[in-house]
């Protein structure tokens, strides 16, 4: 399997390990892996927005740090808390999150090189 495609896994694994530490267990997920991008969506029903839905959104757009990708990439996995979500705004490019309806939806896009 290719590192693109493990990076792959390893985002949406880390995607839905927020959604159920959120209680959130009834998951739509879609994954576009294209020639120049990758694309993972994940929905879910929420009573109510996540408190640090805020904080996430500013780390998932945060710069892409290429140079240290391999290192946190390797590193995802390791534990469930917030820190890894920093390690997964580094691996990715941009995210669109929204909260309306009682829908929690998060798309994140990563250019392919």
């Amino acid at each position: 399997m290719t590192n693109e495609r493990m990076k792959a896994i390893k985002i949406v694994d880390e995607l839905i390990a927020y959604f159920f530490a959120h209680q959130l267990t009834d998951l739509t997920i879609d994954l576009n892996y294209g020639l120049s991008q990758l694309e993972i969506s994940v929905q879910g029903s929420c009573d109510q927005k996540p408190d640090d839905l805020d904080q996430l959104k500013e780390v998932l757009n945060s710069e892409r740090q290429e140079e240290l990708e391999e290192y946190y990439s390797s590193l995802l996995g390791e534990s469930r808390n917030y820190h890894e979500l920093n390690l997964l705004g580094a691996l990715v490019d941009s995210a669109d999150i929204s909260y309306q309806n009682q829908q929690l939806s998060i798309t994140v896009y990563r250019k392919r090189s």
